[in-house]
């Protein structure tokens, strides 16, 4: 499965950004993370990545080339790389732009929670 991970620079659980992935990994399998490479949770979702031997591609928004158009543009780019599926983590408007830029293209979203981690976990 080739997935795209995000989520907005104010998120901060690692740990639960390491456990949706790992259930995702469980019952799909991942081949590949697509993700902005500027957020703590690209950052994370790359550390993921490396340590389970996945490819991880960064997409970063070229602000110093398109400015504000700069961000639709990165969304189009990481939807260019067909991936199955989008993790998405709570976060402002561009990760609702990509959220439903993707579910327009019909791509899966799913938004982990972490009450249904919790749920297991009893």
């Amino acid at each position: 499965m080739r997935l795209i991970v995000c989520g907005g620079r104010h998120f901060n659980d690692q740990e639960f950004v390491f456990a949706a992935l790992n259930a995702v990994m469980t019952r799909k399998g991942i081949e590949m993370i697509i993700h902005g490479g500027s957020t703590p949770v690209d950052r994370w979702a790359e550390a993921w990545a490396h340590e389970h031997g996945i490819k991880a591609i960064a997409v970063p928004a070229k602000l110093h080339l398109f400015g504000p158009r700069a961000f639709p543009l990165r969304v189009t780019s990481m939807l260019r790389l067909h991936p199955d599926g989008v993790v998405a983590f709570p976060g402002s408007e561009g990760t609702e732009s990509l959220v439903q830029q993707a579910q327009a293209a019909g791509v899966k979203v799913w938004r982990p929670r972490k009450q249904a981690f919790a749920e297991v976990s009893h």
